[in-house]
């Protein structure tokens, strides 16, 4: 089994299918065999990144639209950083992803607490304090 790398963009083509031509193409990306596509941290925080601040896509929809990629057994994702960034994400309206993101991957790699400035932040998640 081969492994490779999908940027962003490649991603919010096959989840928007707002250019058709590229959902196709990256559509038959994913669907070769024999390959899996390894998806970084990075371009899932710009992912969601993008969908809510260029698309204006709720939180709602973001979070569906991001479990069905985590559900494509092709793709390589840290999956329990994800779960556990949207369940916040979603909870906290008040929060970027980003940090929920953070505060996630702290925990993760039993790292914590995340010490932050963010008042938000050290509030809402569990993984995060304030830094006074």
């Amino acid at each position: 089994m081969r492994r490779e790398s999908i940027d962003t963009n490649v991603l919010l083509r096959l989840l928007l299918k707002d250019i058709p031509e590229q959902h196709a193409k990256a559509k038959a990306l994913i669907g070769q065999p024999g390959i899996i596509f390894m998806v970084s941290d990075t371009a899932m925080v710009e992912l969601v990144f993008v969908l809510e601040r260029h698309y204006c896509i709720g939180r709602h929809h973001i979070v569906e639209m991001v479990k069905a990629l985590m559900g494509l057994g092709k793709l390589e994702i840290s999956r329990t950083v994800l779960r556990g960034a949207l369940e916040t994400y979603e909870k906290s309206p008040r929060l970027s992803y980003e940090d929920c993101y953070l505060a996630q991957r702290a925990a993760a790699s039993g790292s914590t607490p995340l010490w932050t400035f963010d008042e938000k932040l050290a509030r809402r998640s569990e993984h995060a304090e304030l830094l006074v």
